[in-house]
């Protein structure tokens, strides 16, 4: 529904404060951080986040402040992004390399590459300008800030050569005055049962799964929604047998978003429906659709069936050789009609056994003339022997058939013991086969070994004149700049850049030559890599410099000459609320107020990587001493690299788990998530 967009600030203030994962501008125990470099001392928000509303073709101008807690001299890069939506509706920040189409491409930076001192913090400025044609409604975004690798920094799992890169963002929220229009759609609402780690029993019988069902959200409105999504699950009957929902993330304006519902139920069989309600608004109908699916447990099925006909089979066996085993018995014609048990009583025999023989039932009476198969046994061999002299008894089947026909009864029935050969050596087959399938299996399984995998630091962490990504120190490099290298007012401002980015720079009045075509760098011998290292920093193409050589130089580089304009803007002082700002965040990594490693739960949740890798981390963590670590699937497997979710009290922890998967994983990215209760949350992407 669209209605009159009044009140700005407050729709804007109700949209971010009911953001379910408030994720704070981060400084890394150890590490590099980021965070607004100016704040509203009477909105919150604002010391974690840039919150703006501004018209179309507006400019405003701001700053970020940089914070390098660590020991060691860094480098990093800081770049504005556009911000979208995990496929669980989280909100996180896109990579560089993709195209920025929103806020990653209004802004403009004074500097996108900084040098930073152990401990110091700098205060970056830049300027957003938005397009004339912007579209009304909510903008997201963010800047980033992470540590410049020129080398290998470690090595996956196959023993190739990578760089680990750490980012670290802070959000941009941009609203934009107009009509506000709100609006969701279903695109789609499935159901998917997904397979996870389990025992034996419930892994054989197929039961290791649950239900993920998953709901394609398309916001066609011009704000950003959290919309509050209810399935609700009945069986055949029409019963509810369970709801499931809540607040499940963010969609943002123009796009879709995958929310995922987990159902940890097993059904075993029947036909459900789940009903799903997309809630959004409280004028606007809620967004409705449902599903009709089966549980089918189809190996439960087999297993049963197959035990019906092994039944049946086990019976008929029992049968034949029942019925074999009467040819050798005795007869007796029943003189008068008679209860079983007196006549068992009579033969020595047990009454219910001889019942079972002959097949009779309740109420046991024999009637006259009736035939039994008497059995024989130890008590009664003798009897039946002597009432078969007497005529009381008739001879077994076998006695009554003449030799031709007995010939042929053994070449049938002969049968009675090479059955039971047979069973025994099908058994013997199947139980030798079965153990020694499982013996090369074993033998196979302990003989895969993992390949030895060397770790390279990237950089010689004995070399004081490098940082510990192999970076050339900003610091360690003699540089100047020639005082009429440019006009005065840029060498001023060219100057007050180098010093900014963290270069040691002076200025002299020598240089080699007095005709220059372009931007030269004068540089000593053998001192090219300094001089590339200031080309870098500069943001200047390697066909745009003239690199020259020169014997005896009094500094590492010079430059000689630069044509250009550097961009003119006045860089702002740290003011007492920013160190104080810094100063708080540095604090969350004080380990005096964390719970000790073993109490801390750490769920490593496979989003992408190869099966098994979970579990395996899992453990490499247990042995690193949080013991609490548990495996399992994440919602989805199309995660990229590692993220690692904590709560902002555990950010200490979660920089160790960061350093202790260092080893195996090109990116990690790092977001602290208040809703976590003592808890770290690790996926692992492909």
């Amino acid at each position: 529904m669209i209605k009159k967009f009044k009140v700005i600030l407050l729709v804007l203030a109700i949209a971010i404060l009911t953001t379910p994962l408030i994720v704070r501008a981060l400084t890394l125990g150890g590490g590099i951080g980021i965070m607004p470099g100016s704040s509203d001392p009477g909105d919150p928000r604002t010391a974690s986040w840039f919150v703006y509303t501004m018209n179309p073709g507006e400019t405003k101008e701001d700053s970020v402040n940089l914070v390098n807690n660590s020991d060691d001299e860094v480098v990093v890069k800081v770049y504005p992004v556009d911000a979208t939506t995990t496929n669980d509706g989280n909100f996180t920040l896109v990579d560089e390399n993709v195209e920025q189409i929103g806020i990653g491409s209004w802004i403009d930076m004074f500097a996108y590459e900084v040098g930073l001192k152990p401990h110091e913090v700098k205060k970056i400025p830049f300027t957003i300008t938005l397009p004339d044609n912007v579209d009304v409604g909510d903008h997201m975004g963010g800047i980033i800030v992470q540590e410049v690798s020129r080398g290998p920094a470690g090595t996956n799992k196959e023993g190739m050569t990578m760089s680990i890169v750490t980012r670290v963002g802070v959000r941009i929220y941009l609203t934009v005055p107009g009509e506000r229009v709100e609006d969701i759609s279903i695109e789609e609402f499935n159901k998917l049962f997904v397979k996870e780690e389990s025992g034996f029993f419930r892994k054989f019988l197929d039961l290791n799964y649950y239900t993920q069902f998953i709901l394609n959200l398309k916001n066609n409105g011009n704000v950003r929604i959290e919309p509050e999504v209810k399935v609700k699950i009945k069986n055949i009957f029409g019963q509810t047998v369970d709801e499931l929902g809540g607040q499940l993330g963010m969609v943002f304006p123009k796009k879709s978003s995958n929310i995922f519902l987990r159902w940890n139920k097993n059904l075993f069989f029947g036909r459900y429906t789940a009903e799903a309600e997309v809630v959004y608004s409280d004028t606007v109908e809620p967004a409705t659709t449902k599903i009709v699916f089966w549980a089918i447990p189809y190996k439960i099925l087999t297993l049963l069936g197959a035990l019906i006909i092994i039944i049946v089979l086990l019976r008929l066996v029992i049968l034949y050789f029942m019925e074999l085993s009467k040819e050798s018995m005795v007869i007796y014609v029943m003189p008068k009609k008679e209860l079983i048990q007196d006549v068992a009583e009579k033969f020595k025999v047990n009454w219910a056994k001889l019942a079972r023989i002959n097949h009779i039932k309740k109420p046991y009476s024999i009637n006259k003339g009736q035939k039994l198969f008497i059995p024989e046994n130890r008590r009664n061999r003798e009897l039946l022997a002597a009432l078969l002299k007497k005529g009381v008894l008739d001879p077994s089947i076998k006695n009554k058939l003449d030799k031709s026909k007995k010939n042929i009864f053994e070449k049938i029935h002969g049968g009675k013991k090479s059955i039971k050969i047979i069973m025994i050596a099908v058994v013997i087959i199947v139980v030798g086969g079965g153990l020694t399938a499982l013996f090369f299996y074993k033998s196979k399984k302990q003989n895969i070994q993992q390949v030895p995998v060397e770790i390279s630091n990237g950089g010689d962490d004995t070399d004081e004149t490098r940082t510990k990504s192999g970076l050339i120190k900003r610091s360690e490099i003699s540089l100047a700049v020639y005082n009429f290298a440019s006009d005065q007012d840029n060498v001023d401002k060219l100057l007050k850049k180098l010093e900014f980015i963290g270069f040691q720079v002076s200025t002299t009045n020598i240089r080699e030559s007095s005709n220059y075509d372009k931007t030269t760098f004068e540089y000593k011998n053998e001192e090219l890599e300094q001089a590339e290292a200031i080309r870098t920093a500069l943001e200047l193409k390697r066909e745009d410099v003239d690199m020259v050589e020169v014997d005896d130089l009094d500094y590492d580089v010079v430059i000689a000459y630069f044509e250009g304009e550097v961009f003119d803007l006045e860089l702002p002082e740290l003011t007492e609320h920013d160190l104080r700002l810094i100063e708080d965040n540095s604090n969350q990594g004080d380990s005096s107020a964390l719970p000790d490693m073993d109490q801390v739960e750490v769920s490593v949740l496979n989003g992408g990587a190869p099966a098994g890798t979970a579990g395996q981390v899992a453990q490499d963590l247990i042995n690193a001493g949080f013991a609490k670590a548990t495996a399992a699937n994440a919602d989805s497997f199309d995660y990229q690299g590692v993220t690692i979710n904590y709560q902002p009290e555990l950010q200490s922890y979660a920089g160790e788990i960061k350093s202790l998967l260092a080893d195996s994983y090109q990116v990690i990215n790092l977001e602290t998530n208040p809703s976590l209760n003592n808890e770290i949350e690790v996926i692992l992407g492909s």
